[in-house]
């Protein structure tokens, strides 16, 4: 994830492959420092940074959405079911990180009432932000959604300093 993230700010910043590599090992360096310093600052760290997250991802949906194509989404799902049930669930995992929880299930002041609890709503989190971004980037890029490195900053077009210099179309009145 530090790779993708490293890689994302490389191209919103117009730089290369060692930026990218440069902010990946800053970032890494960071979260190491974070769990040295104790777990309570890293836990509370980590979560204003996944906040920041989820609004990130609101924001790219809300900007995208206006300029969503129907004529995109044909045709639709040409891998069937197999194919959206196998990349649903590698994100799924991916997003999620149960092993990355798992050891925090002690924490819980009773965890056999609240862990189910946090399981369903980060699921249902998780589920809404990937459907939406799954549907504005088919939407909105088509196939050259699958032909960038950061599709997510060229769903957010012009206005990311990113990709090319047009205007999108809006599907409704363009």
């Amino acid at each position: 994830m530090g790779m993708v993230a490293g890689a994302t700010a490389a191209t919103a910043l117009g730089a290369g492959p060692g930026t990218a590599a440069g902010i990946t090992a800053g970032m890494l360096a960071a979260a190491y420092a974070m769990n040295l310093i104790g777990l309570h600052l890293s836990g509370r760290l980590h979560l204003m940074l996944t906040g920041g997250l989820c609004a990130l991802l609101v924001t790219v949906i809300v900007v995208a959405v206006p300029h969503i194509a129907a004529s995109r989404f044909t045709p639709f799902a040409p891998q069937g079911l197999t194919g959206i049930a196998s990349a649903a669930a590698v994100l799924f995992v991916a997003i999620c990180g149960w092993e990355a929880a798992a050891h925090l299930a002690g924490e819980f002041a009773n965890p056999r009432r609240q862990l189910p609890i946090v399981a369903a709503a980060s699921l249902s989190i998780i589920a809404v932000l990937y459907a939406g971004l799954a549907i504005c980037t088919v939407g909105v890029l088509g196939v050259a959604g699958g032909q960038s490195e950061v599709p997510l900053l060229r769903l957010l077009g012009p206005q990311a300093g990113v990709g090319p210099r047009r205007r999108l179309r809006c599907a409704r009145c363009c």
